[in-house]
């Protein structure tokens, strides 16, 4: 039996082998299958999900390991599949506490590859090295940002999950060319200071993360990823950053676009756009280009593009009060007779509404899922309805990216008085 203890700054060191038996490569998303350790002191418990943790899109298309325990402690580990031929290794990371007693999954291979890892009695071997951390003191952060910015990134340890926001497009661009994209959920795999491993971030950390959940397809890369802790100008908690959009979508980084200090002059002015609910044709980074006067004295027409104020409904759902624009694109106008399906598919005066963007340009598997619960949440409260014809004085929006958009479909027609903007033009931020 191999075993080592290390002792090395107040941290203790453990590796310990995992067997998993009867596991079969065509389990079905939520099959666990126990590890049985060689040390019958181990205080860790192994759960192997062959065909993924759940059917959720992401988690039943990566087989995982989730490692928990009854202790309070910070912890560390790599763990390894060992087949015949090849190995392959991950590193995770929690802090357990009463009321967290599992970890995240840890991923590794696809169901399809994992068969290479099981022999022919159906057993998947695993070492893991486990490494637990003393409690440390609050870490000291610089005052360069304000208070409220830097106060969740004292959040950040192996196995949290945070959501990087950036300020400007030249930030926006360095953060892309690393890969952590702003308003997604990202994994923190392992934390190293000055060159060492450690549990907690510090100033100038260097974060190994991962995406919480698949991307689109030109977003992704080979995970995970290595970026500073100084190279994030914000990182937000996903509880956080929920309540500063409104409302979240899980492995989504925003469910509509909330523009937020936007200029309120009277004629016009411009507003950078955060998120993703008007992509591909306002991707986050652009920057619009508004003017006031029109909404005063026209309605808007099928295909054009608004500015407006929550309407009471849209509050109801956000459960958000504050004031704060949306943008949308209007899809009917009054006296159009709008119906939606149960996946939130829409036909206007019967024909079915395409989106100027393609249809599955915005693929999020997810999220769509999500949005269909939210709407059927909006229909069982009596704020969303299945069929209805656009009222006089009002508008029918949508996004242009179905799967993310809280739109007209779950909180119902816009009043056109609600409208305070039209975009001019779009000036593109850089990709």
């Amino acid at each position: 039996m191999m075993r080592y203890v290390l002792l090395f700054t107040c941290c203790h060191a453990v590796q310990y082998k995992v067997t998993f038996k009867r596991v079969s490569a065509f389990a079905k998303p939520g099959t666990a299958v126990r590890g049985d350790v060689d040390d019958a002191t181990c205080p860790y418990r192994f759960d192997l999900y062959a065909g993924g943790r759940s059917r959720k899109a992401g988690e039943r298309e990566r087989s995982s390991i989730i490692v928990s325990t009854e202790r309070a402690v910070d912890a560390t580990w790599t763990l390894r599949l060992i087949g015949e031929k090849v190995a392959v290794e991950a590193d995770g990371g929690c802090r357990f506490t009463a009321k967290n007693r599992e970890s995240k999954g840890v991923p590794f291979v696809t169901p399809e590859i994992l068969p290479r890892f099981v022999d022919e009695d159906g057993t998947v071997c695993c070492e893991c090295d486990v490494t637990e951390w003393p409690p440390t003191e609050a870490v000291s952060w610089p005052d360069a940002l304000p208070a409220a910015d830097v106060r969740p990134k004292r959040e950040l340890h192996a196995g949290a999950t945070f959501v990087p926001i950036w300020r400007d497009l030249k930030q926006r661009a360095n953060l892309g060319e690393k890969g952590c994209y702003g308003g997604v959920d990202y994994v923190v795999e392992r934390v190293s200071v000055d060159g060492e491993a450690a549990f907690e971030a510090a100033p100038g950390a260097i974060l190994t993360v991962r995406p919480a959940y698949p991307l689109v397809r030109r977003l992704e890369r080979v995970w995970p990823v290595d970026v500073r802790e100084d190279e994030i100008p914000v990182a937000l908690s996903s509880a956080d950053y929920t309540a500063l959009t409104g409302v979240g979508f899980a492995g989504v980084a925003a469910a509509w676009l909330a523009i937020a200090g936007f200029l309120a002059t009277q004629v016009g002015g411009l507003v950078e756009v955060p998120t993703l609910s008007m992509t591909p044709t306002i991707e986050p980074g652009d920057t619009l280009v508004v003017e006031r006067v029109t909404p005063r004295f026209r309605s808007p027409a099928v295909g054009d593009v608004v500015v407006f104020d929550a309407p009471a409904a849209l509050k109801r759902v956000s459960g958000n009060s504050k004031a704060q624009l949306y943008v949308k694109r209007v899809a009917a106008v009054a006296g159009d007779r709008v119906r939606v399906d149960d996946d939130g598919g829409v036909s206007v005066n019967g024909a079915p509404r395409r989106s100027p963007a393609g249809d599955r340009v915005c693929d999020l598997p997810e999220a769509r899922a999500e949005l269909k619960r939210v709407l059927g949440d909006a229909r069982r409260s009596k704020i969303a309805v299945e069929e209805l014809s656009v009222p006089r004085g009002s508008v029918y929006v949508l996004g242009d990216c179905a799967d993310v958009s809280v739109d007209s479909r779950v909180w119902g027609p816009l009043r056109t008085s609600e409208i305070r903007a039209r975009p001019l033009n779009t000036l593109k931020g850089r990709r």
